[in-house]
């Protein structure tokens, strides 16, 4: 999970792979007490092209190359 946090990861190298997806999500669980915990997380890769026009220097995902770039965005 800490390099998913640092530069995406596995999750954004396999987008960089194919560099069509509109959506990412990681999912992850984990046992307590005899119960399954199940966390998601959902990572759309669609511009609000409302928010980039409020921005001097905007970075948009359909700039972006894939993978890192995706990331740093």
């Amino acid at each position: 999970m800490e390099n998913t946090e640092v530069d995406g990861g596995q999750l954004f190298l396999y987008e960089k792979q194919e560099n069509k997806a509109r959506a990412l999500v990681l999912y992850a669980s984990q046992i307590e007490a005899g119960e399954i915990k199940r966390m998601y997380h959902a990572i759309h890769l669609i511009d609000n092209t409302d928010f980039l026009s409020t921005l001097d220097n905007p970075k948009s995902y359909n700039d972006a190359k894939g993978g890192n770039d995706k990331f740093e965005i």
